[in-house]
């Protein structure tokens, strides 16, 4: 069948194309993964090696020519880096709740322990009513200092004599408790049996969230203002720790957002790595600018114009590179093909090739400005050397059906693919008549070629 047809090409350059835009997107993946572990202190040497696999494994993809693959596995890897960039995000809120919640017990033990040895009118050494401030947020090494502390004051609450005083009994009593009088009883096992106070609990819960996504500025200032709220014991401290949490969690909703929200930059970054023209370039800046604050306010719109930005340059290099690959397999095959032809195309969309020396039949190539779909027939002059009969253009067409499967093959040869979508039987349609026209050299073929795959 060699009549009229429609068919459909993807060209190497252009499966190379999405291919390296995968991995680019990978690669940007990956750097967000590290980015994200080291700022939480967990980026080790396990981490680090798998980062590396997943690179090795693209890079051997490609090696092998295995574009399919590439395909498949690109999207799904960045899917399961970001949710990775989640897992340790989830992890070090989990950690950083965690190690509250037990400087959360220790200040509690140390509000019980002031109180008591207040009441039995002992002195309080400064260190554990520093605690009662100071141990929700406390690091390790402090945390311990506090737990010396607490098992201090109870040893000083366990040598006092008991009293008729209420007071100082209800101090005794709690004394006998704490320390001698449950000796299989230890400070650690005596405050994971104090049930929490479910408010102090959603409390420990957002700052962990706020420690993991806000600014350094941001985490100060609501540790400060936690501190002053646990250091109250007026009946202020519950509505005041209430009003905290919805104003921490308003802002930790917000970072979430935002983190994810930089998180697609960073991609969209990516994808115009290879982008060469002055609007990607522009677009570039503004994200970097973006990137750079930690600011995404204007991130959706960002990452629709660079989407927009690599569809449109990758249609236009999809194009070109179809009907350049169109074109040279022509010239191999004998047709004359001329530099400027690939532009006149695009702009009339259509052109008609010719052998030399052949006068009176001719290839017409048509196609819409994305080339996805090309438009091939033979046609006949409309000023024949000889005159055309029916029985000539058939013989034509059937000329021109050994020749468009020979240019199938070289497509094919250079990586391609060229695939009949439809097409019409030869002689069924009368062949195309058209005034042939002379198209005056410019450049090379080859060349443009050569200048398109320096935009991969």
């Amino acid at each position: 069948m060699s009549g009229p047809k429609v068919v459909r090409i993807v060209t190497r350059e252009e499966i190379e194309a999405i291919c390296r835009g995968h991995m680019r997107d990978v690669e940007a993946a990956i750097a967000a993964v590290q980015q994200v572990a080291q700022r939480l202190g967990r980026f080790d040497g396990a981490v680090q090696e798998e980062l590396s696999r997943q690179k090795q494994v693209l890079a051997a993809l490609f090696q092998a020519e295995n574009w399919t693959e590439i395909q498949k596995r690109g999207p799904t890897m960045v899917a399961n880096l970001h949710a990775y960039i989640d897992q340790i995000r989830t992890g070090a809120v989990a950690a950083a709740a965690a190690e509250r919640a037990k400087g959360r017990r220790l200040a509690d033990g140390a509000r019980t322990l002031v109180a008591a040895l207040e009441r039995a009118g002992l002195s309080v050494h400064p260190e554990l009513r520093d605690a009662v401030r100071s141990a929700t947020t406390a690091d390790p090494e402090a945390l311990g200092s506090v737990e010396a502390r607490l098992n201090e004051a109870m040893r000083q609450l366990a040598a006092t004599p008991a009293t008729g005083d209420g007071g100082a009994s209800t101090a005794r009593d709690m004394a006998d408790r704490l320390g001698s009088g449950l000796a299989s009883q230890t400070l650690a096992s005596w405050l994971a049996a104090v049930p929490p106070d479910p408010r102090d609990t959603r409390l420990d819960a957002v700052m962990a969230e706020l420690e993991v996504f806000a600014d350094l500025a941001t985490i100060e200032a609501f540790e400060q203002r936690a501190a002053e709220i646990a250091g109250r014991h007026d009946g202020q401290r519950a509505l005041l720790t209430d009003s905290l949490i919805l104003e921490a969690s308003r802002l930790a909703a917000q970072h979430r957002a935002s983190a994810q929200m930089l998180l697609r930059l960073q991609q969209a970054r990516a994808s115009l790595a290879a982008l060469t023209d002055e609007d990607s370039r522009a677009l570039e800046g503004r994200i970097d600018l973006a990137l750079a604050k930690g600011e995404a306010s204007d991130g959706t719109v960002l990452c629709e114009a660079a989407a927009a930005l690599v569809t449109r340059e990758s249609k236009r290099f999809a194009a070109q590179a179809r009907r350049e690959a169109v074109l040279t397999g022509l010239s191999a095959l004998g047709y004359e093909i001329r530099g400027g032809m690939a532009t006149a195309w695009a702009q009339d969309g259509r052109i008609v090739v010719r052998k030399p020396g052949t006068q009176d039949y001719g290839v017409e190539l048509g196609a819409p400005g994305d080339a996805a779909r090309l438009q091939v027939r033979l046609v006949g002059s409309d000023q024949p050397s000889a005159a055309r009969t029916a029985g000539r253009d058939r013989d034509q067409e059937v000329s021109w059906c050994s020749e468009f499967d020979a240019l199938q093959a070289k497509v094919a040869a250079a990586g391609g693919h060229l695939v009949i979508e439809r097409a019409v039987g030869v002689g069924v349609q009368p062949v195309k008549t058209v005034t042939f026209a002379d198209h005056a050299p410019i450049a090379d073929v080859v060349e443009t070629r050569r200048n398109m795959r320096s935009l991969r």
